[in-house]
C-alpha cells in the first residue's frame, strides 16, 4: 500500500451540483514522493451519454519530491448513476467492483503472463489505473479513476 502524501486537496469537490467526496482517497497510486499541488475537474461527456455515469476529466498536477518536477496528469473518472433507479437497473455494485478488478487483478495478471511467455513487446492496451473507490453506500460518488492516455 502506497503511503497517504496528500495533504492539501479539500475534502469536497463540487462539479456543479454532483460532490466527490475524499478525492485524494482515490487517487493513491501515486508514489510515496509525490504529492497533488493543484487539480481541475471538468465534464468528460454530455449529460446521458455512458448510459447514465458522468465521465469527468481530471486535471492534476503532481509534484515529485525526488526529481523536483511538476507533471500533469490526464484522468478519467467515472461516478455512480444520479438516481436509485438507474444504480438498480445497472446493478452498478456489481457492475463497477468488475471494471475496477478489471484494471486492478487483470490487466497486471495479463502483462504478467506476456513476459513470462517471452513477450518483447508487451501488449500495452490499457489506461493506467490510478485508484478507485467500491462502496455499497447507495451515495457513494466515485468509482474508477484511470489515465487518458496510456503513460
Amino acid at each position: 500500500m502506497i503511503p497517504r502524501v496528500i495533504n492539501n486537496i479539500p475534502k469536497l469537490v463540487e462539479i456543479g451540483k454532483k460532490k466527490i467526496e475524499n478525492l485524494e482517497g482515490v487517487l493513491l497510486n501515486l508514489g510515496e514522493n509525490q504529492k497533488i499541488t493543484d487539480y481541475k475537474i471538468t465534464r468528460l461527456t454530455a449529460p446521458g451519454d455512458n448510459y447514465g455515469s458522468l465521465m469527468l476529466r481530471l486535471e492534476v498536477k503532481v509534484y515529485d519530491k525526488n526529481t523536483k518536477r511538476e507533471d500533469d496528469l490526464d484522468l478519467v473518472a467515472k461516478l455512480l448513476p444520479p438516481s436509485d433507479f438507474l444504480r438498480n437497473m445497472f446493478n452498478v455494485q456489481v457492475v463497477f467492483r468488475n471494471e475496477s478488478s478489471l484494471y486492478r487483478v487483470v490487466v497486471p495478471v495479463l502483462e504478467q503472463f506476456q513476459r513470462r511467455q517471452g513477450v518483447r513487446e508487451v501488449v500495452d492496451i490499457f489506461p493506467k489505473y490510478y485508484g478507485s473507490r467500491i462502496s455499497l453506500n447507495p451515495n457513494s460518488e466515485m468509482l474508477p479513476v484511470e489515465s487518458r492516455d496510456k503513460s
